[in-house]
């Protein structure tokens, strides 16, 4: 994944401003409201420091002539030092909810340090009553380069668990002088708010309840044209930047709502396409989360005027309930202010609806998740035995008969996940506690990825250079640690090469700083770019590794490498702000690729005349001027764009040839420096015929997809669906990957998710490792892991290791994986694309044989024909009539194993070893061969595992995994649930999952214990005797996600 991309994203709070922009006008406020102490300065110095700013001289200086006062601070740093001065402020988050910050301030020549937070800035800190620190890092500035005396103001979110205030200022790492003067921190009022407003802080006067996706720079700022804050977005290039909220509205009570607003834009220059401007609009949704009303609009413009007010009304669908609101820059350059947003709904007689409230959970009867061990130890739960260890034992991994196998003829298959970022670069405890930790819960695999990630400190590069064409030697310490942790213990690297490097000034790239991040469309034909990425790919495979002893390229636990992420030319339509240095060149790439297809613009022109007559080549076009294809997506085309399908299929083809020659080129040259494992090209999350088609000329296809990945951005700050995939099947993970799996190639996924703060994701373990086995895929990692230790909050929208009900299921989802206790589909239903499926308009995501539901019932693959003489598209009716019950909602596998009940949303495996099911399984009895479970949690996992290898029927131990919904304290959700109004704070909680479990076998003994989750036994569980076999019942109020069951 590209992180901080899909699209580039900062959390809000923490947003800087590219440029400094301020009133020269400030509002009055009592210094005796100032929670800080001689915020004025005018109690002079002591030992060289100014009066409760600290204790140790750090470069500031009292000043005469102050802005308000005789005085003035100021810091200067002659060399890159931290010189920051702090004072402590007692705050209850319980009482203070947000506070305002303001000062004077001027600069003098600041110039920057290497990182992008190295200049003066202001950050009022939060820290919680056990001095850890809490609400991220905000800040006021940050600020460079020389300034007269500005005012600036910002309000703040105080924490709930906050306790103590850390306010600092200051040079962080960076030279000049920075001047402040009357800094005050007070308590903000809170206004009355206006019941019949449905947008929750539409004046703007913090960053509360707002999601943001785009370019860096939007957000809250001061003064507003009408109170303190107001909303701020500036692109400096085409870009998608968009504030957003979701409001909840049902249709069949609000019949109209009424938007208003006042906002200014400035050198805002209309885009290619009509909706390209400044834009206020929405989208209405249904109780299913799909767009529904077509796309009103409330304001567009484009040009610059000074403020003005726009209102505009909309009819509701009846069918909504809910409304998305967007405010910002629809791909196109400039700035936007909007301030005062409202939006007021209307009953059929007239009257208003008043703003619904926040949703928190009912966490009365849940249990703090407080682990005292990180991982098991040879208790129920551990199944390392699962693991070959050591990683590469069985020589390297090659391809054969469509999958994997190692040179000995062991087929290889990897169930694991992804560590990213800095954390590839932790320090030796750390690395071991991750490997173990991974190693326990049944993991065999690691993608390492996002080494080169611009915004990760540290990253694979040596800082000391002013380009990305030196590898840090103590970040690359540490990856070598990591990853002979991970080898040792039979965990196979997956190594990945371009991901997201922004390029510096000393890489001698052209124009270096408009280059997408992790050239994503320049880095399949550039030169320059592709030789960067060769010599890193050398310095990266043919380094050598002291504690494994060998080079990665000569390392058998090595299982492939990748070649660049989430790429490809074919998705080149939504990408916006592209460096018209590039697009020329690619354009002249495009002319020579013709000139060599049709030699002269004759033929040209008469392959791009279709049988009536129309052309595709303008009267004015030759070759070298002639314009690419639009290559629209199909959700883009919508009535809109260039219809000339000759240019778009010669496009197509084109960006396939070009996709095609970068991966040989890249898979020669790997080869070149030694590489000796299986290699693929991209990964991308749409699935387009053509870019799997390219892919699938190197030795495998891999694929990524997500589960309510969040929206607008990363983080809590985004928007999400709360839907379970387990309602929804054709949208639902496994069939989307078994769309694309290739003919004779291995499958491999190397990212997927169900994603927080989706309250459902525990439904994606055993879904991702049943579909695993019956498709028969090679490679399956979710993203992502961080840590050695349990989480104490949940934040990251990815991280399994800080969710107890996801990696609870681990142990379960591994041992069903790698014993492939679901049997793979003896049928294998091929679909052949033709030429026109390739080259034709792009239809993304297309199910396999118009048949979303097809691969949950039986293996599936795609291949490529000709023609139609040549295809396979076999009658797959028959098929969906025996295992589909649509009336029902209902399906089943060809195995008889697996089944799909999307009308109640549940889930079930009944094989030989796992049996159990995962949905919304509250006062339904779960039948299986050897089980009858009768849960009344309302959604929960629970599933029962031979831990001994032998069918439950005669298994001596087994596992009960069970869980069901994690939330941090004092979460709370939008009305709609569909936004964090608060995140929360530690401690986790959990619901725990009650149940009757009866085990269908005569037994001369049964024994069951409840465990924490490192496998210690808790208490032991009462079993009764009955005539069918023995029961036992599970209860929240163990405070356990697993239980063993020991039977003689």
């Amino acid at each position: 994944m590209n992180k901080l991309t899909k699209p580039t994203l900062i959390i809000l709070a923490l947003v800087v401003a590219a440029s400094v922009s301020f009133s020269f006008s400030a509002p009055v406020e009592s210094a005796n409201n100032n929670l800080l102490k001689n915020g004025s300065f005018e109690e002079g110095l002591k030992e060289k420091i100014p009066v409760s700013w600290g204790t140790e001289f750090y470069n500031g200086y009292l000043m005469e002539d102050g802005k308000v006062g005789d005085v003035f601070f100021q810091i200067r740093n002659e060399k890159s030092d931290m010189s920051l001065g702090a004072q402590k402020i007692p705050l209850d988050g319980r009482d203070i909810r947000r506070i305002n910050v303001s000062c004077w301030v001027k600069a003098d020549n600041i110039i920057p340090g290497k990182e992008a937070w190295q200049k003066a800035n202001i950050q009022p800190l939060f820290f919680d009553e056990n001095d850890k620190q809490v609400g991220g890092w905000p800040q006021l500035g940050p600020w460079d380069g020389t300034f007269d005396w500005v005012f600036v103001k910002k309000g703040f979110k105080v924490p709930a668990e906050a306790r103590t205030l850390k306010f600092v200022l200051g040079l962080y790492g960076c030279t000049g002088a920075i001047s402040f003067d009357d800094i005050q921190v007070t308590v903000q009022e809170q206004k009355q708010v206006d019941p019949y407003n449905l947008i929750s802080n539409g004046d703007f006067e913090i960053w509360e309840d707002w999601a943001y996706g785009g370019a860096e720079g939007g957000g809250v700022f001061s003064p507003g044209y009408r109170g303190d804050g107001l909303l701020r977005i500036i692109n400096e290039i085409p870009a998608w930047s968009f504030a957003s909220q979701s409001i909840p509205l049902d249709g069949n009570e609000v019949r109209k709502i009424k938007i208003e607003a006042f906002w200014k834009i400035q050198g805002v220059a209309q885009g290619a396409k009509p909706w390209q401007q400044a834009r206020i609009n929405i989208e209405f949704k249904d109780e299913n989360g799909k767009q529904i009303g077509g796309w009103p609009v409330a304001a567009s413009a484009v040009g610059s005027f000074d403020w003005k007010k726009v209102e505009n009304s909309f009819e509701v669908p009846k069918e909504a309930k809910r409304v998305d609101i967007f405010v910002g820059l629809m791909e196109v350059p400039g700035t936007i202010w909007v301030d005062d947003l409202k939006m007021e709904g209307f009953r059929a007689d007239g009257s208003r609806v008043t703003r619904k409230g926040y949703f928190q959970t009912d966490t009365s009867s849940w249990y703090e998740f407080a682990p005292k061990k990180a991982y098991p130890v040879n208790t129920a739960p551990d199944v390392s035995f699962i693991l070959d260890a050591p990683a590469g034992k069985h020589g390297y991994v090659k391809v054969k008969d469509g999958h994997f196998y190692f040179e000995d003829g062991t087929r290889a298959r990897f169930w694991g996940t992804n560590i990213y970022g800095l954390d590839c670069f932790v320090d030796h405890k750390t690395a071991e506690q991750m490997a173990e930790r991974l190693a326990r819960f049944g993991c065999n695999a690691v993608r390492i990825h996002h080494l080169d990630a611009y915004w990760a400190d540290p990253n694979i590069f040596d800082k000391n250079y002013n380009d990305t064409q030196h590898l840090d030697p103590d970040q690359m310490e540490k990856l070598d640690y990591l990853i002979y942790q991970l080898e040792k213990r039979g965990i196979y690297i997956f190594m990945d090469l371009l991901v997201h490097r922004r390029f510096k000034e000393g890489d001698e790239v052209v124009d270096y700083e408009r280059v997408e991040d992790g050239a994503k469309i320049s880095g399949f034909y550039n030169r320059r770019i592709i030789d960067l990425q060769k010599k890193y790919a050398k310095q990266l495979l043919t380094h050598y590794n002291p504690y494994s002893k060998r080079r990665y390229v000569d390392d058998p636990a090595m299982c492939t490498v990748k070649i660049i992420n989430e790429s490809m030319l074919f998705y080149i339509s939504t990408q916006v702000g592209l460096s018209p240095v590039y697009l020329k060149e690619l354009d002249g790439l495009w002319n020579d690729w013709l000139k060599n297809k049709y030699g002269t613009r004759a033929k040209l022109d008469e392959a791009w005349t279709d049988k009536y007559g129309r052309k595709d080549l303008h009267a004015d076009e030759d070759f070298g001027n002639i314009v690419r294809g639009e290559t629209l997506l199909k959700f883009q085309r919508g009535g809109f764009g260039n219809l000339e399908k000759m240019r778009d299929s010669d496009t197509m083809a084109f960006y396939y040839d070009l996709q095609v020659k970068y991966y040989k080129e890249m898979e020669s040259y790997l080869k070149s420096i030694g590489v000796k494992v299986p290699m693929s090209g991209s990964n991308h999350w749409i699935n387009i015929a053509a870019d799997v088609k390219a892919n699938a000329v190197l030795d495998y296809v891999d694929r990524h997809r997500y589960w309510d990945h969040p929206k607008y951005g990363y983080g809590i700050n985004i928007v999400f669906e709360d839907q379970s995939m387990l309602k929804y099947p054709n949208e639902a993970l496994p069939n989307n990957f078994a769309f694309y799996r290739v003919a004779n190639k291995p499958f491999f996924i190397s990212e997927w998710n169900c994603c927080f703060p989706n309250e459902y994701r525990a439904e994606g373990p055993m879904v991702m490792a049943a579909y695993s086995n019956l498709q028969d895929w090679d490679g399956v990692l979710l993203f992502s892991f961080k840590g050695g230790e349990w989480g104490t909050v949940m934040q990251d929208n990815f991280d399994m290791g800080s969710w107890p009900n996801v990696f609870a299921q681990w142990p379960a989802a591994s041992l069903l994986f790698h014993r492939k206790d679901v049997a793979t589909s003896k049928r294998v239903v091929e679909e052949s694309l033709l030429p026109q499926d390739i080259y034709g308009p792009i239809r993304e995501d297309n199910p396999m044989l118009g048949e979303p539901l097809l691969p949950l019932v039986t293996r599936t693959q795609v291949g490529f024909a000709g023609s139609l003489t040549d295809a396979k598209n076999p009658d797959i009716e028959p098929i969906l009539e025996k295992y589909v019950k649509e009336d029902k909602k209902y399906l089943t596998s060809d195995t008889g194993e697996l089944t799909w009940d999307w009308g109640r949303g549940i889930f079930k495996i009944d094989t030989n070893r796992t049996q159990g099911a995962v949905g919304f399984t509250s006062g339904q009895a779960i039948v299986t061969k050897n089980l009858e479970i009768f849960p009344s949690t309302d959604f929960s996992s629970l599933f029962i595992t031979s831990l001994d290898n032998q069918p439950l029927s005669t298994a001596k131990k087994m596992l009960v995994t069970a869980t069901a919904k994690v939330e941090n304290t004092g979460e709370i959700f939008n009305a709609a649930k569909t936004q964090l109004k608060e995140v929360g704070r530690a401690p986790i909680l959990v619901e725990g999952v009650n149940a009757k479990i009866l085990l269908k076998r005569k037994v001369s003994s049964a024994t069951v214990y409840a465990l924490n989750i490192a496998g210690q036994r808790i208490k032991q569980v009462p079993v009764t005797r009955k005539s069918n076999g023995v029961e036992f019942s599970i209860s929240g109020t163990n405070k356990a996600l697993f239980y063993e069951v020991l039977v003689k």
